[in-house]
């Protein structure tokens, strides 16, 4: 019950996060006053205590109290106005781990923990590759023919875009038989409607 005030007078920050609770303690503690401590229950199981938690927060309005939860619950009852609180207790100087320096295996766990398609940036969608040197047709995602074949990322993102047209020798979606279908319908395109010449009758009938 006593540990928040603690936290405060050591200098330290509420459950890690919570920035408004720090400073609404100071606030009384600097102004010469003291946090007045009432007990609501006693005795109980986690979830009666819980329970009862959540009932006084609705009870009071979670806009007129510190917390950032509606509910011990969960995250499912954060309001809009409550995840931005929690996003900006999170960041640059206000962050917890801020000044903390990381060690190999803290930098090592995250490392691992944001390859692949566990990457933000990780696109799931399939493509179908075809490489004309070897003759090979692959049907993955960027991620997979690029670990596959050790390819360059930025080059094979540049190519799914369109702004290259291949890379070592792969290109996207299209392979030897489909190019030449392409050029045919092309030919046949341009030169639909064009009067033919005496030759072209004799040779083509």
């Amino acid at each position: 019950m006593y540990k928040h005030e603690n936290d405060v007078k050591h200098e330290k920050i509420p459950n890690k996060t919570n920035y408004d609770l720090y400073y609404k303690i100071k606030q009384i503690l600097q102004s010469g006053g003291c946090v007045q401590y009432e007990t609501l229950g006693e005795n109980l199981e986690e979830l009666e205590a819980l329970s009862l938690e959540s009932a006084f927060i609705d009870f009071y309005g979670i806009d007129n109290l510190c917390n950032y939860l509606k509910s011990w619950s969960g995250s499912m009852h954060r309001s809009e106005k409550t995840k931005r609180k929690q996003s900006l207790a999170l960041k640059g100087s206000k962050s917890y781990m801020f000044g903390k320096p990381k060690t190999e295996d803290q930098k090592l766990k995250n490392s691992l923990a944001h390859r692949g398609i566990n990457n933000s940036r990780y696109n799931k969608t399939t493509y179908t590759f075809f490489n004309f040197k070897t003759n090979t047709k692959e049907n993955c995602t960027q991620f997979e023919l690029r670990n596959k074949y050790n390819l360059d990322s930025s080059g094979l993102y540049y190519m799914i875009k369109g702004k290259r047209k291949s890379i070592k020798g792969w290109t996207l979606g299209i392979s030897l038989d489909d190019i030449e279908k392409l050029r045919r319908i092309k030919i046949s395109n341009s030169s639909r409607g064009r009067p033919k010449s005496d030759k072209h009758r004799k040779t083509c009938g």
